[in-house]
């Protein structure tokens, strides 16, 4: 079986989108299926050749686009293309590209399959990003109806997004994928033993991943400073972005410059380290464009507890009190109490820490992920 999946990104660019159809990629070539990814060339710089062959199961296509801005992308190319393959596996949103698997789906004389996966709904775009998504708004209802299935990370995040009608329409038309992470990478270390608390963010820092939270967090940090029971503490922040600059202004206005350290960019195995050390991961999101919150499976599954906003799909992923606590979205001073109760209290951070690790293998190893994938895609539609 051969599977096209389209997407608006691909790693090396750092996001959760284009990581995902990565790990989709690797959890279906495990299993013999092959994949090629679709994807805008966004730059001649980065990327010296359309296709690269990753092994023989896997295959990345990059295709220069008409008209690109930002992670939006015009690649008509693709449409030719798609006849090739078993399944068309595109990841939603992806402004310019959708439009195109949906015109595959009206014009085209062959019947593939078509299986959308559902990220997450756009929030707070600004005129051009907005005008640029005026054509998929558009075709939104058409195209959801004419898939063949849709797969999600959360049921419960669907149920709040602008899927919600289709699904109570359709239900059984979906499926939810949770994501996954690799336990053989992402594992505990030895205990803990320094005496300073280390609180944790990891996430993109510029305006795309707007909805991550950090102003939020750094207003807690700000209420935590003049809290004097509380035992040392440090945040590190970890990521890369253009509103790096605007958050370091924050940190100072705010005078927490020497709980604050930015520590930009990391490989794999320092963030993994990274994960390790702290003794807690913050996840302060503030709407629906933050759907699941990878960094909170990769925390859990090395051992370290986190906090998170209570929204639709985010809170789904752990039970609240049990591997982490959830929090008000938007609250600093509720977030501040959540940071707080778990500062202050080893032994439940502690078992809060060996629950995520049992809650990671049981549920979320990409494994389990892959055979629910794989069921999917050889289904008969």
């Amino acid at each position: 079986m051969k599977i096209a999946q389209i997407v608006c990104t691909y790693p090396p660019y750092k996001g959760g989108i284009g990581n995902s159809a990565r790990h989709f990629a690797q959890v279906l070539a495990k299993r013999g299926i092959q994949t090629t990814v679709f994807t805008p060339k966004y730059t001649k710089e980065e990327y010296n050749s359309e296709a690269n062959q990753i092994n023989k199961k896997i295959q990345v296509a990059r295709i220069l686009p008409w008209i690109k801005y930002g992670n939006s992308a015009i690649i008509p190319g693709i449409y030719s293309r798609m006849k090739k393959f078993d399944r068309i596996l595109l990841h939603y949103p992806f402004f310019g590209g959708s439009e195109i698997v949906w015109l595959f789906k009206i014009l085209a004389r062959n019947k593939t399959p078509l299986i959308i996966h559902y990220h997450m709904d756009i929030q707070g775009l600004n005129f051009l990003p907005r005008l640029l998504s005026i054509p998929s708004s558009l075709i939104f209802n058409s195209l959801f109806k004419r898939a063949d299935h849709i797969t999600c990370s959360s049921l419960d995040y669907i149920k709040y997004t602008k899927l919600k009608k289709i699904y109570q329409k359709y239900p059984k038309k979906f499926t939810e994928i949770p994501f996954g992470v690799d336990t053989n990478k992402f594992h505990p270390s030895p205990p803990k033993t320094h005496n300073k608390k280390r609180l944790l963010f990891v996430g993109g820092l510029d305006k795309a991943h707007y909805f991550k939270g950090l102003p939020v967090l750094l207003k807690t940090a700000a209420i935590l400073k003049d809290i004097p029971e509380l035992p040392e503490w440090k945040l590190t922040i970890v990521g890369e972005g253009k509103l790096k600059k605007t958050y370091k202004k924050q940190v100072g206005q705010l005078g927490i410059k020497e709980k604050v350290a930015f520590k930009g960019e990391l490989m794999d195995s320092e963030l993994i380290s990274i994960y390790q050390k702290n003794d807690l991961l913050i996840l302060p999101s503030i709407n629906k464009g933050e759907a699941f919150g990878l960094v909170l499976l990769e925390a859990m599954a090395c051992g370290t507890p986190v906090i998170a906003s209570d929204l639709p799909g985010v809170r789904g992923i752990f039970k609240n009190n049990k591997q982490g606590l959830t929090a008000e979205a938007r609250n600093e001073k509720d977030l501040a109490d959540k940071i707080k109760i778990l500062l202050l209290d080893e032994s439940k951070r502690e078992e809060m820490g060996r629950q995520a690790i049992k809650l990671v293998q049981q549920k979320y190893s990409w494994e389990k992920v892959g055979d629910e994938l794989e069921k999917i895609t050889k289904s008969k539609f």
